[in-house]
């Protein structure tokens, strides 16, 4: 009542797919509630607007936001500065894409992601190192992942009232994020 909050938005995400799986389209419309004061509202709003496709190589990219004022307490920067609603909404549509097309999450992931050198959604270049592949890899030798099916069901160290109401689960998801505050913006460092 009394603090902050982060953005909350309203994030329409369309894509397609070749056959394989491999992303050829993303299109995406951002509604983005700042509350009654701008405050970092359009900052946050570009950031989003720039981690829509997450760490993923799209070739064709369609992304508009919107950040409107509204009656609600002011909205504020929080970890992941616009970020962490963008990958919310790109790593659950990535999920619906592999298991729609029977595909390993993981293995999705790896055939779509972004390396050194690939032009992301937006238009950069990948400049700098880009380490999703080596984190996908090795999140699907761990042992949560391998064991996943076993963990969701296995609930025996539950008390027998408490089986009902608990569910177990092992997911995946894998971002970037950018740094600075935005196109734009000067964000200065000293030393």
């Amino acid at each position: 009542i009394a603090g902050m909050k982060r953005h909350s938005m309203d994030i329409k995400l369309k894509t397609s797919n070749s056959r394989d799986g491999r992303f050829t389209l993303l299109t995406s419309d951002i509604l983005s509630d700042t509350g009654a004061y701008a405050s970092l509202g359009g900052p946050i709003l570009n950031l989003c607007m720039e981690h829509i496709c997450g760490v993923y190589k799209i070739p064709n990219v369609d992304v508009t936001g919107k950040a409107v004022y509204t009656n609600n307490g002011f909205s504020a920067a929080y970890r992941g500065f616009g970020a962490t609603q963008a990958t919310v909404a790109i790593e659950s549509q990535v999920d619906i894409i592999a298991r729609e097309l029977n595909i390993d999450p993981i293995d999705f992931r790896l055939m779509n992601a972004l390396e050194r050198g690939d032009i992301a959604g937006l238009g950069y270049k990948m400049v700098l190192s880009v380490g999703v592949k080596k984190v996908l890899e090795a999140m699907k030798k761990h042992p949560l992942y391998i064991n996943r099916k076993r963990i969701k069901e296995e609930l025996s160290d539950l008390p027998e009232y408490k089986r009902k109401y608990i569910k177990r689960g092992v997911g995946v998801a894998v971002c970037m994020q950018g740094c600075c505050l935005g196109v734009g913006l000067p964000d200065y460092a000293g030393a």
